[in-house]
């Protein structure tokens, strides 16, 4: 979606009471981004924008690893791997936007002539977006390579080295020296070790690039009724799940460790999705027991962010089931009952700091500020790490033309979510606002 018409969408469907001297700044100021760059950005073949758990970058010629930061310049020969549960995502030079899945190893060579980009997928997956439909981004795998002139990918490499490429919006020469096929929009390649590359349709693109997506926390920890083992070993992690930090969270979870009951199994399979690992988060849930209302909240979850319609067989009881039943419920552009449905969620659970940040957000896009402040005020008390939250603090100081103290909640935000959507895209409103429109133009392209 165009800029221009991403910020006139999300203003008038969120914020209808943002002040017009605000709206109207930031909707002139959206003319044609200009690629405006620093001088070592320039030079630079990628920049870090977010890391989510364990990334690290290893420098061309090394064989050390040092931890990845946000801003982090890469030059042609570096290296970036994700950890378990992580996530990153980098700006290539062109202003293509990379993300980059769990146990992932990716480097950047020179890229050859006439080409801005060029990416070598190790292993892992990553998945690539560029608003501009002439950039071309030249890669290769164990298996294959080839030159994708487009805006949309997902490039994978299992361990053998095995490539698929579902091509969502552009063409594709891919080849190796048995043979070469050209993939155009809605189409998917395979790779095979040994073997010529073939070419099928793509099915449920959505299945392949949900690893991105953003999945909002909608379990209530309090009705998880953890065993005391599993409370004393999950401390770290569960505090800081109850603080809305959930990449903290996802960090603090032991690694290696086997979940120990079913409330342990609904726990990490929430964390798991908080990452985007959905398919790992059902595996979790099959391995319950005996059925849950908790764990089909989560899968209620999943469905509406799929846009998948979900049958539910009962009225919710838990304000876990309340609130994934508010996001459904929006889903489906039944706005006020997503209300009730928040409303619901914190009257069951009058401390849940997640479900009081839905409630605040819902409020706030009705037009009622007086209403959102006080939900977020709540939210903010209960889980004051709650990335979401902080982000919607400064829409609603933005609102009240507090353009300063909202560039500052959205830098918190980002600080804690450093691939927060909306924190990008209200700190680049903000920074448009306040005149720094090329820095405001490139967060709104994150």
């Amino acid at each position: 979606m165009k800029i221009e018409n991403k910020a006139q969408n999300f203003m008038k469907h969120s914020f209808p009471n943002w002040p017009i001297v605000f709206v109207t700044a930031v909707l002139l100021a959206l003319v044609p981004f200009s690629n405006a760059q620093s001088a070592d950005s320039a030079r630079a073949a990628a920049v870090i924008v977010s890391i989510e758990g364990k990334v690290e970058v290893s420098r061309a010629g090394q064989a050390t690893w040092q931890a990845a930061q946000t801003n982090m310049l890469l030059q042609v020969g570096d290296r970036i791997r994700t950890g378990i549960r992580s996530r990153a995502m980098v700006r290539l030079s062109n202003q293509s936007v990379m993300r980059i899945n769990e146990l992932t190893v990716i480097m950047l060579p020179a890229p050859p002539a006439g080409a801005r980009n060029s990416i070598e997928l190790q292993n892992g997956s990553t998945y690539l977006f560029s608003r501009d439909p002439a950039n071309q981004t030249q890669f290769r795998t164990p298996v294959a390579s080839g030159a994708i002139r487009g805006t949309e990918f997902h490039l994978a490499v299992g361990p053998d080295g095995a490539t698929d490429l579902a091509l969502l919006d552009g063409e594709v020469d891919l080849g190796n020296q048995f043979g070469q096929v050209v993939l155009k929009s809605g189409e998917q390649g395979t790779v095979k070790p040994g073997q010529a590359p073939a070419k099928t349709a793509l099915v449920e693109a959505i299945n392949i690039i949900q690893w991105c997506l953003y999945y909002p926390a909608i379990l209530d920890i309090s009705e998880l009724s953890l065993p005391a083992g599993d409370q004393a070993a999950l401390a770290a992690s569960l505090s800081a799940y109850k603080s809305g930090d959930l990449l903290q969270a996802n960090s603090a979870y032991p690694e290696g460790r086997v979940p120990a009951s079913d409330a342990e199994r609904i726990y990490h399979a929430a964390l798991l999705m908080a990452v985007g690992q959905v398919s790992q988060a059902e595996n979790d849930l099959k391995a319950l027991s005996a059925p849950s209302p908790l764990a089909d909240a989560l899968r209620q979850m999943t469905a509406t962010v799929k846009n998948q319609e979900w049958k539910r067989a009962q009225a919710p009881a838990l304000a876990t089931e309340w609130l994934a039943e508010s996001y459904y419920l929006q889903s489906r552009l039944q706005l006020s009952s997503a209300l009730k449905a928040a409303r619901a969620a914190v009257a069951k659970s009058p401390e849940f700091g997640f479900g009081w940040e839905r409630v605040a957000e819902l409020e706030f896009s009705f037009g009622h500020s007086k209403e959102a402040r006080e939900a977020l005020d709540k939210a903010l008390q209960f889980s004051p790490r709650n990335a979401q939250a902080l982000s919607l603090k400064g829409f609603l100081l933005a609102a009240r033309n507090r353009a300063r103290e909202a560039l500052d909640c959205f830098e918190q935000a980002l600080a804690v979510d450093s691939g927060l959507g909306n924190a990008w895209l209200g700190r680049g409103l903000t920074k448009i606002y306040l005149g720094r429109k090329d820095e405001g133009r490139q967060d709104i392209q994150t």
